[in-house]
């Protein structure tokens, strides 16, 4: 819903690209919400360090990225 949202308020504001700033696990998936509205051209930062607590994070994304690719 976040990325239709934004989508929506982009075109209404004639914007083309955007920048999504979240945890690295994040952002692939992000991206894909992002295409999968119609929007490609989007950049991306995050903060350079690793916390344990991230694998489990890593795990979860990967079975998530996968769901959204099939939705």
């Amino acid at each position: 819903m976040t990325a239709k949202n934004t989508k929506a308020i982009m075109d209404d504001m004639n914007f083309n690209s955007a920048t999504i700033i979240s945890q690295f696990y994040h952002i692939s998936r992000t991206k894909l919400a992002f295409k999968k509205v119609g929007l490609d051209h989007v950049n991306t930062a995050h903060a350079k360090y690793f916390e344990l607590r991230d694998v489990y994070s890593l795990v979860r994304e990967f079975f998530a990225y996968y769901k959204y690719l099939l939705l």
